[in-house]
C-alpha cells in the first residue's frame, strides 16, 4: 500500500516538473517575442541605462530559454535511462551494471533539477529587469 502511495506521488511530481518546465519555456519565449516587438515600436526610445537594462532582460530570457531546451533533453534522457534500468532488471542484469545505470540516471535527475532552478531564476531576473526597463522607457508617459 505504501508503495502505491509513493508511486502515485512520484508520478505527480514528474507531472508537475514537466508542467513547470513547459510553463517557463512558454513564458520565456513569449517574453523574448515581447522584447522583440518593443524594438519595432517608434514610441519606444532606448538609450543610456534603458538600453543596458533592456539588453540584460533579453539576455536573462535567452538564458531561461536555453535552460528550458536543455532541461527538456535531460528529462528525455533521464526517462530513457530509467526505462533501460527497468528493462535490465527484468532481464536479470548484473547488479554492478545496474548500479552504474542508476548512478547515471541519478546524475541526469540532479542536472534536471539544477537546470529547472536556473531556468526559473533566469526568467525571474529577466522579468524584473524588463519591468525596470519598461518603467524607464515609459516613465515620461506614466508621470508627465
Amino acid at each position: 500500500m505504501e508503495d502505491d502511495k509513493l508511486s502515485k506521488w512520484e508520478d505527480r511530481r514528474r507531472e508537475y516538473l514537466g508542467s513547470a518546465i513547459t510553463l517557463l519555456l512558454g513564458l520565456s519565449s513569449a517574453s523574448l517575442a515581447f522584447c522583440a516587438s518593443l524594438l519595432t515600436q517608434d514610441s519606444v526610445k532606448l538609450g543610456g541605462c534603458r538600453t543596458y537594462v533592456f539588453l540584460a532582460a533579453v539576455f536573462s530570457f535567452v538564458v531561461a530559454l536555453l535552460a528550458s531546451l536543455i532541461v527538456t533533453f535531460t528529462r528525455l534522457h533521464d526517462a530513457r535511462a530509467t526505462a533501460d534500468i527497468v528493462r535490465k532488471e527484468r532481464e536479470g542484469m548484473v547488479a554492478v551494471y545496474l548500479a552504474t545505470l542508476r548512478s547515471g540516471a541519478h546524475r541526469l535527475g540532479t542536472f534536471t533539477w539544477r537546470l529547472l532552478y536556473i531556468q526559473a531564476g533566469a526568467f525571474f531576473i529577466g522579468a524584473l529587469l524588463l519591468l525596470v526597463a519598461l518603467f524607464l522607457i515609459f516613465q515620461s508617459k506614466l508621470f508627465p
